[in-house]
């Protein structure tokens, strides 16, 4: 199938270039899921300011409104009904992973695989909003647990007072590994302290947004601070290309 645009990864930075792009653009995930790379995450960043983007103040407007930004830092539990909101009527595929990107005269071409096989998109602009090994600084696992008597490294996450700590991990830990240090570090926080959540998703520091590769724009965007500013970095990039 053609498109105009393909972008790869159903994050909050392609949520916002299709906000511009319509039914002109196709997103493919390999995941089941949207918007992971904050509300899986648990990614909680900074607050954001008020947006300058017509997309992304609507987007704001709907996570005030769901009690994201009433705590100390932006809370995600209620975040994904909104999000989803900005992706409906959109071209997205979920449980697609593409294997394959090659140029072709007059864009490119993307290979992908889900359940029903192999299907070939071809698009004249590709978009990548992944994350990738190269791009990493830092890595960490997210962990909500019950507060603890005393003081400990972390933050207030949600309207029940618990608390957000991060397990600090090496870029090459795999899950397994992670689970393992997330564990190590529960055993050393006061024994009242309990695990509420794991979150699904390593949290990320990334390099400063890179060039493009082959052709191949990347814009990740588990690399801004919030999903606000993500989103609007998406919708930004699309008109600069399209106006």
């Amino acid at each position: 199938m053609q498109y105009d645009w393909i972008i790869l990864g159903a994050t909050f930075t392609a949520a916002g270039m299709a906000s511009v792009l319509g039914d002109r653009a196709l997103i493919l995930e390999s995941r089941p899921q949207a918007g992971y790379e904050f509300i899986s995450a648990m990614k909680h960043g900074t607050m954001p300011t008020e947006p300058g983007t017509p997309g992304a103040k609507a987007l704001y407007d709907a996570f005030a409104e769901k009690g994201v930004f009433d705590g100390e830092i932006p809370c995600l539990f209620s975040a994904a009904a909104p999000f989803y909101e900005r992706l409906r009527g959109k071209n997205v595929l979920l449980n697609l992973t593409p294997v394959e990107a090659e140029r072709v005269e007059g864009g490119f071409r993307v290979t992908a695989h889900g359940v029903s096989g192999f299907r070939e998109f071809t698009a004249r602009r590709m978009v990548d909003t992944r994350v990738h090994p190269w791009q990493i600084v830092e890595k960490r696992l997210n962990l909500l647990i019950t507060p603890p008597a005393g003081e400990i490294p972390a933050v207030k996450y949600g309207p029940d007072g618990d608390l957000l700590i991060s397990c600090p991990l090496s870029l090459t830990d795999d899950w397994p590994t992670a689970r393992q240090k997330a564990a190590e570090l529960l055993k050393k926080l006061p024994a009242e302290a309990r695990l509420l959540i794991t979150a699904d998703e390593f949290d990320y520091s990334l390099q400063p947004i890179p060039l493009p590769e082959n052709g191949i724009d990347h814009l990740p965007s588990a690399g801004f601070a919030n999903p606000v500013e993500a989103f609007e970095a998406g919708e930004r990039f699309a008109k600069e290309v399209v106006l």
